[in-house]
This record gives C-alpha cells, structure tokens and sequence, in this order.
C-alpha cells in the first residue's frame, strides 16, 4: 500500500514524544480579526505571528505573551490603546509581515501607530531566551510594550 508523504508526516507528528499531537498543533485560537489601525491618535500593537504547526515552545511564547498583557495592561486594552493580535503567518492576509517585520521564525513584535501611520517596531528576540524564566519573561514584554506606549 502507498502512503503519500504528507500522511507519513502526519502519522510521525502524532507519535508519542514529537511534541504534541497533531490535531493539539492545529488546535489553536483562529486568527484574531485584524481591524484597520485608526487614523487618529496612538496605538501599540503587539503582534504574535505563528506557523500553522507549532511546538511547546512556540505555544508558551504566546501563552506568556498574553498573560503578560493582560497582567500589567488591562486598562490600556480596554481603552483601545494596546491591541494583542496573533497571527499565523502560513495565512495568505498575514504572510506579507514575513517580509514587512524580517521574521526568521515565531516571533512577538511591538509597533506603534500614530494617526494611522506605523512610526516604529521592534521584534522582542529574546522571548526565546527566557522560556524558563516566566517572571523574567513577563518583566520583559511588559518593559517593552511600557517604551511603546509612552509616546
């Protein structure tokens, strides 16, 4: 019997020890809807872009992001000066900020907005190296996102 390549990869990927299942893999949040940056006043954006499949790793980093969010910036949210977006990168509306941000890999970026106009970004590269240091991890992304929304 002949078994395409993509179902030996799909049968592998489902193996106890491949890092999670498959179905856990694709079972992420959809897409948050990427609403039009408004064309007056000051906003952040914290952008998560992501890949269809994604490891341990790649899930505590938007894990951690959120919370991270969440815990420090809950009125700046819901005043609608800080927007939390993930975005899987693999999806034709959102591939173009592989390009647009120069992104390697799953990757959290901060920009800021002002009159609708993008004035700045910066890509947080060391999510990665605090992945074992949640408090760490949250100090920085807070630290971060506290530069952008001080205009």
């Amino acid at each position: 019997m002949f078994f395409p390549v993509t179902a030996l990869v799909i049968a592998a990927l489902m193996l106890p020890g491949a890092g999670g299942s498959f179905a856990e893999e694709l079972a992420v949040a959809p897409d948050t809807a990427l609403p039009s940056i408004p064309h007056d006043g000051h906003v952040v954006v914290a952008y998560y872009f992501y890949t269809t499949l994604r490891c341990e790793n790649c899930l505590r980093i938007e894990t951690w992001s959120k919370q991270a969010l969440d815990s420090a910036f809950v009125e700046q949210q819901s005043a609608g000066l800080l927007w939390w977006r993930p975005l899987n990168t693999d999806l034709n509306p959102y591939a173009h900020f592989t390009t647009d941000y120069k992104l390697e890999r799953k990757s959290l970026v901060i920009a800021e907005f002002e009159d609708g106009e993008q004035v700045r970004w910066k890509k947080c590269e060391s999510v990665w190296d605090l992945l074992e240091d949640k408090p760490g991890f949250a100090a920085y992304i807070q630290t971060e996102v506290s530069e952008y929304l001080s205009p």
